[in-house]
């Protein structure tokens, strides 16, 4: 970025793609860009296009913009976010349920704890009691 400003700023013509560069790049774009939907099929960029192609991203980007469309999201990436989407309505239904779970096992054990006091009051008692009528 700073060397293309540089240039910029020297009088430096920034380097264009040829004619045939150009066309490759539209050949890619018209197989990789859906332009109803407005975004790249599965998981292609410009980046990726440009990797492909051995030209500069932002030949593609440009290209892609003026006649194709924006460059927002693609066909991948949307499916992942749907993905994203379902597995955090999943944690939160675990999560409630978890909850819930914790609520309850919390009342078992308040009960539990009830329980052995009382039985340690009878048997107390009863101990008590029978050792007396033993005699002992």
């Amino acid at each position: 970025m700073a060397e293309v400003q540089a240039k910029l700023q020297a009088g430096a013509a920034v380097p264009q793609p040829s004619r045939e560069q150009k066309r490759a790049i539209i050949d890619l774009l018209q197989a990789s860009y859906d332009t109803k939907a407005g975004r790249y099929l599965q998981g292609e960029t410009d980046a990726t296009l440009a990797t492909v192609l051995e030209v500069r991203a932002g030949w593609v980007a440009v290209l892609r913009e003026e006649l194709f469309g924006p460059d927002g999201r693609n066909e991948e990436a949307d499916a992942l976010r749907q993905e994203l989407e379902a597995l955090r309505a999943d944690i939160k239904a675990v999560e409630a349920v978890h909850a819930a779970q914790g609520e309850a096992l919390a009342g078992l054990r308040g009960q539990a704890g009830r329980a052995e006091a009382k039985l340690s009051r009878i048997m107390t008692a009863v101990g008590a009691h029978v050792v007396r009528k033993a005699g002992v």
